[in-house]
C-alpha cells in the first residue's frame, strides 16, 4: 500500500508503477513454488523489490514461517531489493493447534518508523490474524495507521481496532514483540494518522471508491458507522448471487453517485464447496469521466489463464467519450485506448493466501510528483509538492531548468507578515531597492507570470495586493496591469481582478509626467527602465558614459502602457464600468497609431528610440543610429498589426551580425560604435557592472520569447519558425548553467559562454521569467477569458513532454506529446486532459481547441500569518543569539525569506566551539504575543555547517525559559521544521540546540505563528 498523494488520483494508497517495473506473465504457472500448499507469484517478489514500492506497505495473510522466511531471504538478497531491505512485523498464533501461520506488514524500516503495532487472533478457532501499526514517514513526518487483516467473525479483536485507530490505550497483555524489524521499542502512546489497509482490498481514491476484497464483511460495517472514518456512507455491494454462506464472499464498497457499475462477470463451479473455483469482477466507471476500476477476486486454483474475457463492454455513462472494448489479457485488463485498470490478484488454494492488489494507472500517464519533488528539491519538496504544475520533457536541460526556477520563485518570496508575500528581485538587499519591502517593480511581470502558474494563487495574489496598496514608486517602467490581468486569463477570478481597479487606473495616470502630448508618446530615461548604457543615454554623453541621461521616446514604456490600457479597459468592461473601458481603449488606440507611424524606423526596419531632449551631441526627437533589442518586446503583447512591413524586424534576430550572438540573443549589434565598451565596474570588487550595449540579458530574452509565441500564434509570416523558437529557448537554458551548476546570473557575453555581471548579489537572480514561456509558448496554454482552452505546442522537434496539474480556470489540465507512442504507451499524438479526461486530441503537434466551463479558482488561505517579522532594523520583532552576533545576520533570520543555496548565505550563523555546545536565537516580540507555532529552517552543507539533531522551543515565563510542551518534527536540513502546540501568550520565543564540537549552526529563518 501507498501513502496518499495528491497526484495519485484513484489509485491513492496503492503501489502504483508502470509495466516496464515489473514482469509480465503469461501465466501463473511459471511462479516461484515456495510451499507445498500453492504458490506465491513472482510478482509479489518484484513488486515488493520495485523502486516505487520503498514509499509503501504490503500484507500477507495466513502465511507460514518457513514461507515467510523464504520470502524475506529472497527480498533481500541484493541482486533482488535494489535498495534498503525489508522488515516485518507481526506474530504467529502461538496457539499450538497447527503450523506458525504470519499476517505480517512488510515495509522498510528505512522509510518508515514504526511507533506501535499489536497483532491478534480474532476468534476462538484462531483461524484469522490481523496486525495493526502505527507507522511515521521518516522524511515527512506524516502518520499513518496500517491495518492488514483477514477476520472471519465479529468479536473483541474489532474492538482492540478501534481503540488503536482511535489512540486508547491498549494494555501490556494485547501487546507482542516484533518480529524481523530492527525497532528496539514501541512507544505506549498510540499516534493515530490516516488509516491505510493492506491485504483486505480496500482501495481509497480522491472521490472514494473502495474495493473489499475479504472475509469478515460485520467488521467493514461496523467499521462504515465509525465517526470520520474514509468509507463512511458507502454502499455494500452483494457477494455471491447464489447465496451461498460456505464460500468467501467478496464485498465491494462505493459511493453511488461517484461510480457506476457498467458489467458484472460470475464464476461459480457448484455454489456450495469451500475448495472449488469461484470468481465474480465487477468493473465500475466513474460518471466524471476519468477513472475506469476493475475488482476481482477468486478461490481454488483460479487462474487468469481460466477466465474468460470480457469483451465489447460499452463505457459510456454520463461522458460519452469513454468508448472502448476491454479485455483481460492473463494480468492486465486493457482498453484500446491504452488504459490500464487496477487489478487484485490473489493465488491461493483453500485458505493459504499470499495477495497483493497491485495497480498499474496508465489513465493519464501520471508523472511520479513525490520522486520529481524529491529528485529536484531535495528536504525542502514539501514546500514545491501540491503547489507547481509537473512536468517531463525529452530535452533534460529544459526539465532540469523548468524545476531550478521554481526554486528561484520561492526563494524570492519574502514574507511580510500581515502585509502577506512579495517576490522580489534580488535574494538579498540593495540600495535601490523599495524599503522596508525590499522590491523593485521592473520585474514584477516576470514574478507575475511565473506566479501566475501555482496551484497556491497566495503569492501572487498578496504581490499584487502589495504592488497597488503603495508597493509600486513607479522607479521602473512596469507593465502590472497586463501582468494582473494576465493572471486573471490563468485562474478566472474576476471578483479579485476589478477590486484593483481604481487602484490601476491612479497609477497610469501617475505617468502623465513622462508623457508628451504633442508626440503622443511616453518617454523614458533609459536607467528608469531598467536598462543602462543603451544607445540613447551612452550617445547622449558622446559615448563619454550612458548609465544616467538619455531620456528617449522607447519601445518598451509605449508598449508597456499599450498593455496597461488593454488590460485596464477589459478589467472595466467586467466590472461594469463601461464609460472606464471606452477612455482606455480609446488611449491605447491612440497611442498605438502614434507607436507604428513614429518608433518604427523605415530605414532600419525596426522600432527604435528617439531622443527626448537635446544634450550637446543628440537632438529631441532625432532617431537613435542602430537596432536594439527592445524593438523587439511589443510583440510581448501582440501591439504591431500583423504586416509584413512590421514583421521584417524579426529578420535580425536571425543574423549574426546583427542581434543573433553565439551565446544569446544581443541587446543591440555589434555594428554599433560602442557596443560591448565596459563603462562600469563595482567599487567593492573591481568586477564589471550592468550594461545594455551588448550583453545578453535574461530579462529581455524573456520578453522576446513572450513575443516570438505570439508572433507563432497570430501573425500570418514565415520568418521566424517553430524551429527557431525552440532553438532560442534551448540557448537561453543554457545561460542559465555557471561552472556546470545552476545559477543564472545579471548578464551574459553575447558570443562567448559565461557571465559579465556575477557579483555577489547576483547569484539565482529573478529578473526574468522562464516557466511562463514553457508553459504558453513550448507547451503552448494559451490563456483566454472566454470558456475554451487553447494548446497550441511549439515543441518542434521535442520527442516527448507531459505538463500535468496546471489550475486553468478552475480545472486541472494536463498537456501530452508522444512523438512516437513509446513514451506513454498510449499512440502518437497530442492529448489535452481536463480533469482526467481527454477532451481533446491530434496525432499531429498543432493547435487544439476545447470548450471549458470556468469552475470556482482554490481558496486562497491566509489563516496562517507570521508574527516574527523584521522588516525595520531596531524595531520589534528583534533577534539575539548565544554567539555570531552579526547584527545583519541576527536580523536575515526573521527578515521572511528563506533559501538554502551555498553560494549566497541567508540567515544567522553561530561560531563554532572547540567543545560540543549549547546554542539559541531568540526573537523578542516586544509585547505579549498569542503564538501557535513556529517553523525553523536549518542549513546544513555537509562540512562547516550542520543541522542540530534535537532541540527545545521555549517562552519566556517571569524571567525564565520554559521549554513549551506541543508536537514537533524532527530536525530537517534544508528544508523547513514544523512545530506546533495549543495557543500560548508569550513576549519571547526561543529555540535551543547542541552543537557539535567544530560544527556551526545556520538559522535561516525562525518563523513564528
Amino acid at each position: 500500500m501507498q501513502p496518499s498523494s495528491s497526484q495519485t488520483g484513484v489509485f491513492e494508497h496503492l503501489i502504483s508503477f508502470d509495466f516496464a517495473d515489473f514482469e509480465r506473465l503469461t501465466s501463473p504457472k511459471g511462479d516461484v513454488e515456495y510451499t507445498q500448499f500453492g504458490f506465491v507469484p513472482r510478482n509479489l517478489a518484484q513488486l515488493l523489490a520495485n523502486p516505487h514500492s520503498a514509499r509503501g506497505f504490503v500484507g500477507l495473510h495466513g502465511v507460514l514461517k518457513r514461507e515467510l522466511d523464504a520470502l524475506m531471504k529472497h527480498l533481500n538478497a541484493d541482486k533482488v531489493h535494489r535498495g534498503d531491505p525489508w522488515a516485518y512485523v507481526g506474530i504467529d498464533r502461538e496457539d499450538g493447534e497447527g503450523p506458525q501461520k504470519y499476517s505480517p506488514i512488510l515495509y522498510r524500516p528505512s522509510e518508515w518508523h514504526l511507533s506501535n503495532w499489536t497483532c491478534h487472533e480474532n476468534d476462538d478457532s484462531h483461524t484469522r490474524i490481523f496486525t495493526i501499526g502505527s507507522f511515521t514517514n521518516r522524511e515527512k513526518g506524516t502518520n499513518y495507521t496500517v491495518l492488514n487483516s483477514g477476520l472471519t467473525s465479529s468479536n473483541s479483536a474489532m474492538w482492540d481496532v478501534k481503540s488503536f485507530v482511535s489512540e486508547k490505550p491498549l494494555s501490556e497483555e494485547r501487546r507482542s514483540e516484533l518480529v524481523g524489524a530492527k525497532e528496539s521499542t514501541c512507544s505506549t502512546t498510540n499516534r493515530a494518522g490516516e488509516l491505510i489497509y493492506v491485504n483486505t482490498y480496500l482501495m481509497q481514491s480522491a472521490r472514494t471508491c473502495y474495493y473489499l476484497n475479504n472475509h469478515f464483511i460485520p467488521f467493514y460495517d461496523a467499521l462504515l458507522g465509525m465517526a470520520d472514518n474514509p468509507i463512511h456512507g458507502a454502499v455494500r455491494y452483494s457477494s455471491r448471487s447464489d447465496g451461498s454462506q460456505h464460500s468467501l464472499p467478496i464485498p465491494i464498497y462505493s459511493r453511488e453517485q461517484d461510480y457506476k457499475i457498467a458489467h458484472i462477470n460470475e464464476e461459480v463451479a457448484d455454489g456450495a464447496r469451500q475448495d472449488v473455483c469461484y470468481a465474480k469482477d465487477w468493473l465500475f466507471v466513474s460518471p466524471h469521466g476519468s477513472d475506469i476500476l476493475l475488482n476481482t477476486s477468486g478461490e481454488g486454483m483460479c487462474y487468469w489463464a481460466d477466465r474468460p474475457a470480457i469483451t465489447d463492454v460499452d463505457l459510456r455513462t454520463e461522458s460519452s467519450s469513454w468508448r472502448g472494448n476491454v479485455a483481460i489479457q492473463k494480468w492486465f485488463k486493457i482498453l484500446d485506448h491504452g488504459t490500464v485498470f487496477s487489478i487484485s490478484c490473489c493465488v491461493f488454494k483453500m485458505h493459504r493466501q499470499a495477495s497483493l492488489l497491485l495497480a498499474v494507472r496508465l489513465v493519464q500517464a501520471a508523472l511520479d510528483t513525490s520522486a520529481l519533488a524529491k529528485q529536484y528539491f531535495g528536504n525542502d519538496s514539501r514546500w514545491y509538492q501540491d503547489k507547481i504544475p509537473y512536468f517531463e520533457i525529452s530535452d533534460q536541460e529544459i526539465q532540469d531548468v523548468y524545476y531550478y526556477r521554481w526554486t528561484i520563485f520561492r526563494a524570492h518570496q519574502r514574507d511580510l507578515g500581515e502585509r502577506g508575500y512579495v517576490s522580489t528581485e534580488f535574494l538579498d538587499d540593495v540600495s535601490w531597492q523599495l524599503e522596508p519591502w525590499a522590491t523593485l517593480n521592473d520585474a514584477t511581470g516576470f514574478h507575475l507570470g511565473e506566479g501566475r502558474w501555482l496551484r497556491d494563487r497566495r503569492y501572487a495574489d498578496d504581490y499584487i495586493r502589495h504592488m497597488y496598496n503603495g508597493g509600486n514608486d513607479r522607479h521602473f517602467t512596469d507593465y502590472t496591469a497586463d501582468s494582473v490581468y494576465g493572471r486573471y486569463l490563468v485562474d478566472g477570478d474576476e471578483a479579485s481582478l476589478i477590486t484593483h481597479l481604481n487602484a490601476m487606473t491612479d497609477l497610469y495616470d501617475q505617468w502623465d509626467e513622462n508623457f508628451d502630448a504633442d508626440k503622443g508618446l511616453y518617454w523614458r530615461e533609459p536607467l528608469a527602465d531598467a536598462t543602462e548604457y543603451t544607445i540613447s543615454s551612452i550617445d547622449a554623453s558622446g559615448g563619454e558614459d550612458g548609465f544616467t541621461g538619455g531620456y528617449a521616446f522607447r519601445p518598451s514604456i509605449n508598449s508597456y502602457m499599450w498593455a496597461n490600457a488593454i488590460a485596464i479597459s477589459k478589467i472595466a468592461d467586467l466590472a461594469g464600468q463601461s464609460s472606464v473601458a471606452s477612455d482606455f481603449r480609446q488611449r491605447a488606440s491612440t497611442l498605438k497609431d502614434r507607436f507604428q507611424t513614429d518608433i518604427w524606423n523605415t530605414t532600419l526596419e525596426h522600432f527604435i528610440d528617439r531622443h527626448q531632449r537635446d544634450t550637446e551631441f543628440v537632438k529631441y526627437w532625432e532617431p537613435i543610429r542602430g537596432r536594439e533589442l527592445v524593438g523587439l518586446v511589443p510583440w510581448m503583447f501582440s501591439m504591431p498589426d500583423d504586416k509584413e512591413e512590421y514583421n521584417q524586424a524579426w529578420t535580425h534576430l536571425l543574423d549574426p551580425e546583427k542581434l543573433r550572438g553565439e551565446n544569446g540573443m544581443r541587446t543591440n549589434e555589434p555594428s554599433y560604435e560602442y557596443y560591448m565598451r565596459q563603462y562600469r565596474y563595482d567599487e567593492p570588487t573591481g568586477l564589471r557592472e550592468c550594461q545594455w550595449n551588448g550583453p545578453v540579458w535574461p530579462y529581455q530574452t524573456t520578453q522576446v520569447l513572450l513575443g516570438m509565441a505570439n508572433l507563432l500564434n497570430g501573425y500570418n509570416q514565415s520568418i521566424i519558425t517553430k524551429a527557431d523558437y525552440v532553438d532560442e529557448l534551448r540557448r537561453y537554458t543554457k545561460l542559465h548553467y555557471l561552472d556546470g551548476k545552476l545559477n543564472l546570473q545579471e548578464d551574459y557575453e553575447p558570443d562567448k559562454v559565461g557571465p559579465i555581471v556575477g557579483l555577489p548579489r547576483s547569484h539565482h537572480y529573478f529578473h526574468s521569467g522562464y516557466n511562463d514561456v514553457v508553459i504558453s509558448g513550448l507547451i503552448g496554454i494559451r490563456p483566454r477569458g472566454d470558456d475554451v482552452l487553447e494548446v497550441s505546442p511549439i515543441a518542434e522537434g521535442i520527442g516527448w513532454f507531459r505538463l500535468q496539474d496546471v489550475v486553468y480556470h478552475g480545472r486541472d489540465i494536463a498537456v501530452e506529446w508522444d512523438a512516437d507512442g513509446s513514451r506513454y504507451g498510449r499512440g502518437v499524438g497530442l492529448r489535452v486532459e481536463v480533469d482526467g479526461e481527454v477532451m481533446g486530441s491530434s496525432s499531429k503537434l498543432e493547435k487544439i481547441e476545447v470548450s471549458i466551463t470556468k469552475a470556482n479558482a482554490p481558496a486562497i488561505d491566509r489563516s496562517k500569518m507570521a508574527k516574527s517579522i523584521q522588516l525595520v532594523r531596531d524595531e520589534f520583532s528583534k533577534g539575539s543569539a548565544s554567539s555570531g552576533n552579526d547584527t545583519e545576520r541576527i536580523h536575515d533570520a526573521i527578515d521572511g525569506r528563506v533559501w538554502f543555496y551555498p553560494e549566497l548565505p541567508q540567515g544567522w550563523d553561530s561560531n563554532a566551539t572547540e567543545a560540543a555546545s549549547q546554542q539559541w536565537y531568540a526573537i523578542d516580540f516586544g509585547s505579549a504575543t498569542e503564538l501557535t507555532g513556529c517553523e525553523l529552517a536549518f542549513f546544513a552543507d555537509g562540512d562547516d555547517f550542520e543541522a542540530p539533531s534535537t532541540y527545545d522551543v521555549q517562552q519566556l515565563v517571569d524571567g525564565e525559559w520554559v521549554k513549551i510542551v506541543g508536537e514537533g518534527e524532527q530536525v530537517i536540513a534544508n528544508g523547513i521544521t514544523h512545530v506546533s502546540w495549543g495557543t500560548l501568550s508569550t513576549s519571547q520565543l526561543r529555540v535551543e540546540f547542541p552543537q557539535a564540537a567544530g560544527k556551526r549552526t545556520r538559522l535561516a529563518e525562525f518563523k513564528a505563528f
